[in-house]
């Protein structure tokens, strides 16, 4: 029988839903569900295995405070362990959570053990390097922050309540805690040190970035191209910032090298951001900036180890960057400049020349008259007057009034004519060949003071002086060389490198006359004065 627009319904059927299909299906999913139950407890129990075996296979070899460090931060860890199983079986947390929580532990415990026991195999091996230059400013800071963070004695470990992510806190001398995530320990005692920055490296290569190449003059001269023309400037700025496009080469150059700013130095430093500039693991941007704003020439690195450059040091460091670049690609040879008269003592370079004709005297002969005029032509401020005050006691070449002039000339060059063209050669060339060279091999960024430059510049006619940089200024802070009353070039600091001395000789080659690159050969080899000869290859400019 049937009913319109019904259907009669079958024994096994209810209101036309196959029950058949949802017992199967219900079965399944039980199954399931219970399969999923078991896999989240082999689960749980793999991380607690896990965890069990990282705490009994910490080491217990090292020093006391060591041991004593890996006690609490076990007893720490098995704590945190025991409550996450006790709100994951209360449901307080779910699955996600729980593994979430169980596996930072596990990693941040192993992560701890190795940096602190690679530490101690890594701090020696630093210690020699230090000690021998061979770190960058960079790489002291991250030794000194690790040297920090690894006096256990001093040092606690903390867990994140949420995250369980570990940190090494400690308390500075103000008083204020300072924290180190283990991830950023870890990678500071794995990552290779940089060592001092090599500067010249920087500006060749950005030079040739910029599609500058290196050009051999007919003399040996090289120039390396120039930035000339009426886009030189934003040439120049391109070529700085992409030279220093890493963060790394940007702070390594500001530390490396003297930074200036309206004439003022700069001494760049690194220093840890203080806390409460992280929010919920985010920086705040604006109280960053107004840290750095009222504290220039800081590199700041946050928790996660990020370094942060404000925008104004930036720019500073790039116009000193376009500096060095301006000067490697426009020279060739340094336009002679005006010296200017030094209020410094004017008798300073004077030492050196007496000395050797001194030392001349001391092996039993006299100094030649040609030689006189050398020194006379030579050094600016000196006149006859002067030179026989200075000079008094010198036993100066007096040839007998009663041989001609033919006969004097010709025991002169019977004299000097085996010895006076190969030593006038020699004296012209000597300040290319020898002169410029003497720093080859030196760390470029190894500082020099006042002792250190005089040391360098010993036996030439340079006197070198402390002086003052802007006009009112009453303690010195920079190094000068002088001849004579005339300041010859300023350092502009206190301690310039050995990269500041190269450029410095570089520079004066194009600023001393030949005279005066004579002279300075004489006082390097005082031995060869008796074969001074004006006229066979010794010549006044």
């Amino acid at each position: 029988m049937s009913y319109y627009g019904y259907e009669r319904l079958r024994p096994g059927d209810a209101l036309g839903i196959d029950m058949s299909e949802i017992t199967k299906k219900v079965g399944t999913d039980l199954r399931a569900y219970e399969k999923k139950k078991g896999d989240d407890k082999e689960s749980v129990a793999k991380s607690n295995r896990d965890f069990a075996e990282l705490l009994a296979t910490m080491p217990s070899s090292y020093n006391a405070e060591f041991n004593a460090f890996l006690g609490e931060a076990s007893s720490l860890y098995s704590t945190d362990a025991a409550q996450i199983q006790s709100d994951f079986a209360n449901r307080r947390i779910d699955k996600r959570t729980h593994d979430i929580q169980m596996a930072n532990l596990n990693s941040g415990g192993k992560m701890m053990v190795d940096s602190l026991t690679g530490y101690t195999a890594l701090i020696n091996d630093l210690e020699e390097k230090k000690e021998a230059g061979l770190l960058g400013k960079q790489d002291l800071y991250r030794l000194s922050q690790l040297q920090s963070f690894a006096d256990l004695g001093n040092v606690t470990l903390v867990l994140d309540p949420e995250s369980k992510q570990p940190s090494l806190v400690k308390v500075n001398e103000d008083g204020e805690a300072e924290a180190m995530l283990i991830n950023q320990f870890f990678n500071d005692v794995n990552m290779k040190m940089s060592g001092p920055t090599d500067t010249t490296s920087l500006v060749s290569n950005a030079l040739k970035q910029a599609g500058i190449q290196d050009i051999t003059l007919k003399d040996g001269s090289q120039t390396i191209g120039e930035f000339a023309g009426p886009e030189a400037d934003a040439a120049l700025t391109n070529a700085a910032e992409a030279g220093l496009a890493q963060i790394n080469q940007l702070m390594g150059y500001a530390t490396a090298n003297v930074i200036t700013k309206d004439g003022k130095v700069i001494n760049y430093d690194y220093a840890k951001l203080p806390g409460g500039y992280l929010v919920g693991g985010i920086l705040d941007e604006e109280k960053l900036k107004k840290l750095q704003a009222k504290n220039p020439g800081i590199f700041y690195q946050d928790l996660s180890g990020t370094y942060h450059v404000s925008d104004a040091d930036r720019k500073i460091i790039i116009d000193n960057f376009k500096d060095d670049l301006k000067f490697a690609s426009d020279y060739t040879e340094v336009q002679k400049l005006e010296p200017t008269k030094t209020k410094l003592d004017p008798y300073k370079s004077f030492d050196s020349i007496i000395d050797v004709m001194e030392i001349l005297n001391k092996n039993g002969q006299k100094v030649p008259q040609d030689y006189i005029d050398l020194v006379l032509s030579a050094v600016p401020g000196m006149s006859k007057e002067l030179f026989e005050q200075v000079t008094e006691g010198i036993e100066i070449e007096d040839l007998p009034e009663d041989i001609t002039d033919s006969e004097r000339k010709d025991r002169e060059e019977a004299a000097q004519a085996k010895r006076a063209f190969e030593v006038a050669t020699e004296a012209r060339t000597w300040y290319d060949n020898e002169f410029l060279n003497d720093l080859t091999g030196v760390n470029p960024e190894e500082e020099y003071d006042l002792n250190g430059v005089k040391d360098l510049f010993s036996g030439q006619i340079f006197g070198v002086e402390t002086d003052v940089i802007n006009e009112g200024d009453t303690t010195p802070n920079q190094i000068v060389l002088t001849i004579g009353n005339e300041t010859i070039y300023e350092f502009g600091t206190l301690k310039p490198t050995a990269k500041d001395l190269a450029r410095a000789k570089t520079d004066l080659k194009g600023r001393l006359s030949m005279n005066q690159k004579q002279l300075m050969y004489t006082l390097v080899f005082p031995e060869k004065l008796e074969y001074i000869k004006l006229g066979d290859g010794f010549i006044l400019d």
